[in-house]
């Protein structure tokens, strides 16, 4: 069989590779600007399983070549950052030395209401739904309302004064403030998958999810209506285009994990490389193949791509470069890529998809890549090595 003899010669290369050295390039010195990252667990990267190799500061501060300064504080509410701003000598100095300074603060503020009005974790207690009466689950949803409703209206009174304080400490740094997301905000297939088996939690799930959207966006128009700010507008990344609804909290978050304890609305890696290039778009995005994002981005593999929305892949696009052929993102195009191009060709025909940084090795743009991308891979690498300066 065709697919065979490819999956042999594949084999085959990949064996005689084992023995060539792998170089990566990495971005050269730039001039130094300061970054400063302030807010809470979000931007410190926890998780309940660990912290994130890397956050979205550390995505941009390598992406810019910033010196970053990350003062998040793991728990912290927006009440807590307005005094740290007002009285922390080391915060206040670092605000008054950045350059570029990101915010993300106030989903504390409204999980801990929400926690604390139902009296447990807000994701245990819409797993509980299933046993609750009608008339026990409207009195969760009046009591969450309540809760969210006044933490929006302490929003209203502590980001403009938040944002007054960092002016007043430094009118130059550009300022940027994050939208909250909701982490309930899953795709209609994730939502069905989840609440298949239990009409009360479906209903229930539906109710919540709707509550917090309400109230994540009331806060989040007071984080909007920020003068000289720039927004980064995490709950519109987290959500799809046509119903914020919908979204992909169980993409970029691990709220969805198999077991209770892993359950998490704190940013996976995923999540962090998206928030970091919604930054990028403000900051002025400019592809590249050498930085911390696309080293991340080229690590995916058939399953990660598969998983990510388009959404978030037209994000990648625009921030990673990738040079035709090189489908290992190491900064050459040799035998290596070769053998994965055939990798990938075999993957697609078997109904899979290939990892992400290879989508743009469509060699000859026929819309596939198959045996004859691997050819031309395998050409150029030859042509190179004689001396020429290569067929892509």
């Amino acid at each position: 069989m065709k697919i065979n003899k490819i999956i042999s010669a594949a084999a085959a290369i990949a064996v005689s590779l084992s023995m060539l050295p792998v170089f990566t390039i990495f971005a050269a010195d730039k001039a130094k600007k300061d970054l400063l990252v302030l807010g809470d667990s979000i931007s410190t990267g926890y998780g309940v399983t660990g912290y994130v190799a890397n956050s979205y500061g550390d995505y941009v501060a390598d992406f810019y070549g910033y010196n970053l300064t990350n003062l998040a504080k793991n728990g912290f509410t927006a009440t807590e950052l307005l005094d740290s701003v007002k009285n922390n000598a080391e915060v206040r100095a670092s605000v008054s030395n950045a350059d570029v300074i990101m915010v993300s603060i106030g989903g504390n503020d409204l999980m801990h209401a929400a926690d604390n009005a139902l009296g447990g974790n807000i994701f245990q207690v819409a797993k509980e739904l299933q046993n609750k009466t009608l008339a026990q689950v409207a009195s969760d949803v009046t009591k969450i309302s309540k809760a969210l409703d006044a933490e929006v209206t302490v929003g209203k009174d502590v980001f403009p004064k938040l944002n007054a304080e960092l002016n007043k400490l430094n009118s130059n740094a550009t300022v940027i403030f994050q939208t909250v997301y909701n982490p309930l905000v899953i795709s209609q297939a994730e939502f069905d998958a989840l609440t298949k088996d239990n009409p009360n939690y479906k209903s229930g799930y539906n109710v919540f999810r709707g509550v917090f959207n309400d109230n994540i966006k009331n806060y989040n128009s007071t984080i909007r209506a920020l003068s000289g700010v720039k927004i980064l507008d995490t709950f519109k990344a987290f959500t799809t285009d046509k119903d914020d609804a919908l979204g992909y909290a169980g993409v970029y978050t691990n709220i969805l994990a198999p077991k209770n304890d892993d359950k998490d609305f704190h940013p996976n890696r995923l999540g962090h490389m998206i928030i970091a290039m919604e930054a990028m778009k403000i900051l002025g995005v400019k592809k590249s193949n050498t930085s911390l994002l696309y080293r991340a981005y080229a690590e995916f593999n058939f399953s990660d791509l598969a998983a990510i929305p388009d959404k978030g892949q037209t994000l990648f696009a625009a921030s990673v470069q990738v040079t035709k052929g090189d489908f290992n993102g190491d900064g050459t195009t040799d035998a290596v890529d070769a053998s994965l191009a055939l990798v990938c060709y075999v993957a697609i025909q078997a109904g899979g998809k290939v990892p992400a940084v290879a989508c743009v090795n469509d060699t000859d743009a026929n819309g596939v890549i198959d045996a004859i991308d691997a050819s031309a891979v395998l050409a150029h690498f030859a042509d190179v090595q004689t001396g020429g300066k290569g067929t892509l």
